[in-house]
């Protein structure tokens, strides 16, 4: 309760969040004890008090743990082990919370495991690599009506929301109250793993402009020789697409 109070005031259209601002109207006034402590309003406004209990948590080691934890599952494996976790949360600790020096850890931790687990991609992170491939932009701007994928304009155009929807993810719809699940079981079934296979063929189908398919696969793939004889001999756009992004080289990290 002692997070009362605050909220998102949207516009009458709905199409664009104000930034958090304090309700007190909202708010359960009191004392409140948070992990022992008790928390008492400071000055006129009852929002300094949460404002304490959020620098405490911040502070406090098992948000470091919680949040490396959750990035190791992320990137590497549903069960991250101690070996992953550690780095990242010494570097929290030496650099006071620096994002930049605690992405950098993560990132070599990733780097250590990256030849001994395979994690799953949900298919948000997929359908970015997709977009970043392709020279597509991502997300739109509020202007833009239609999914911009360098597609000549017609009626059957989707927006992002649409595929994502189609493939099991639907944007700034979480399940409540934790969100999405990060579990690569999750995101596995056989008709999830269909639509992740029918999706660039459809993409395919909207005049995109992948002509240059070889000049794409030496930008994006560390072992382009391969990929390129993977497709070689196929003439239909759509389907190296199909034979491209779906692959185990895409579905997983």
């Amino acid at each position: 309760y002692i997070m009362a109070g605050w909220e998102h005031k949207w516009t009458k259209k709905r199409l664009e969040c104000n930034p958090v601002s304090f309700n007190q109207k909202k708010h359960e006034p009191g004392n409140h004890k948070v992990f022992g402590k008790s928390y008492k309003q400071r000055g006129l406004s009852p929002k300094n008090k949460l404002l304490d209990v959020l620098k405490d948590l911040a502070a406090h080691p098992e948000t470091r743990r919680f949040i490396a934890f959750k990035l190791c599952r992320h990137f590497i494996t549903d069960i991250p082990s101690e070996e992953m976790i550690a780095p990242i949360i010494s570097a929290w600790e030496k650099s006071g919370g620096n994002l930049p020096t605690i992405h950098k850890a993560l990132l070599k931790v990733v780097y250590d495991h990256a030849d001994k687990e395979e994690k799953f991609q949900n298919p948000e992170i997929w359908m970015l690599q997709m977009v970043h491939m392709v020279g597509g932009r991502w997300p739109l701007q509020a202007d833009e009506m239609e999914y911009n994928f360098k597609m000549k304009p017609n009626r059957h155009q989707r927006r992002p929301k649409y595929f994502m929807r189609e493939i099991g993810y639907e944007p700034y719809r979480p399940i409540q109250p934790n969100g999405y699940s990060d579990m690569e079981s999750d995101w596995i079934s056989p008709e999830l793993l269909i639509r992740r296979l029918s999706a660039p063929r459809e993409l395919a189908k909207r005049s995109i402009d992948l002509e240059d398919f070889s000049a794409m696969i030496d930008k994006n793939f560390d072992n382009p020789e391969e990929m390129k004889i993977l497709i070689d001999k196929v003439k239909s756009p759509s389907t190296k697409m199909q034979l491209i992004f779906p692959s185990y080289r895409m579905l997983k990290t």
